[in-house]
């Protein structure tokens, strides 16, 4: 995303250099139609990549501005932009993002147990880990119900299948 800003910004200003106003400012509001488009995400890089891509993108105004190359219309329209920009209010989205995908991942440790094996488990896209191996670890108890789990190939067996994921219940003649 940044890239991108940071290309349509050397477009910009390499249009404004060669006297195409009205090409640079088409690129501009590219810029800034390209870092709208992660405003509403609510996780504090995406807002951090935002703040960036704004910056190169104010950076083409100021360049403008200086000389003299946008019109009265175009200020207008890029005051009107500006106005609405509430990165604070992105903020707050951010961080109110970010709190609940560390309550999501706290819940989760404390539901596996804090010595779960967290990096075999988010190895792959399903939430689970190639590495693992199923049958090494019946009847362990997740909470309060037994279930089939599988066990990493590098877990302590002493814990307790501390480093156990339940992949099913037990059926109510297995328990």
């Amino acid at each position: 995303m940044k890239g991108l800003c940071r290309l349509t910004q050397l477009r910009a200003i390499t249009e404004l250099e060669t006297d195409r106003t009205p090409e640079a400012f088409t690129d501009l509001k590219l810029g800034l139609r390209l870092s709208d488009s992660i405003a509403q995400e609510p996780i504090l890089i995406d807002h951090l990549v935002r703040i960036a891509a704004l910056a190169l993108n104010l950076q083409t105004v100021r360049e403008g501005v200086v000389r003299h190359a946008w019109t009265d219309a175009q200020l207008a329209e890029l005051e009107k932009y500006l106005g609405g920009v509430d990165v604070l209010a992105e903020y707050k989205l951010a961080m109110r993002g970010e709190r609940a995908l560390s309550s999501a991942g706290l819940d989760w440790m404390r539901r596996q147990g804090f010595w779960s094996d967290v990096m075999n488990y988010i190895a792959d896209g399903t939430g689970g880990s190639a590495a693992f191996n199923p049958g090494f670890c019946q009847n362990v108890v997740a909470g309060r119900e037994q279930c089939r789990a599988e066990i990493s190939p590098n877990a302590n067996l002493r814990g307790r299948g501390a480093h156990c994921l339940c992949v099913g219940t037990l059926p109510p003649g297995e328990r």
